[in-house]
């Protein structure tokens, strides 16, 4: 049996609404569970959408030393391993 798959659908479906709800849905505990550990910074973290050959979607932390803050207490990692995804960090 031979299978040709359709490309064009395939990115329709990766940049379409019901892949953007869903990783949002991922995305709003992990927000949240940083959130409440970088209040004390006086820090935000928020939800960004972005598509690029997918919809994407990003868990922001908005603070002048947001790097040094996760660097040192790993608060986006640790709250996006808390929701069983895997963290690694870049070479």
């Amino acid at each position: 049996m031979r299978v040709k798959l359709n490309r064009q659908a395939i990115g329709q479906v990766l940049r379409g609404d019901e892949v953007r709800r869903h990783l949002r849905k991922v995305a709003e505990p992990i927000r949240d569970r940083a959130s409440s550990q970088v209040e004390r910074y006086g820090a935000e973290v928020y939800l960004e959408d972005y598509t690029t050959d997918r919809a994407a979607v990003a868990v922001m932390l908005d603070h002048p030393n947001g790097v040094g803050i996760e660097g040192r207490n790993r608060v986006l990692a640790g709250a996006a391993e808390s929701q069983g995804l895997r963290v690694s960090e870049e070479e």
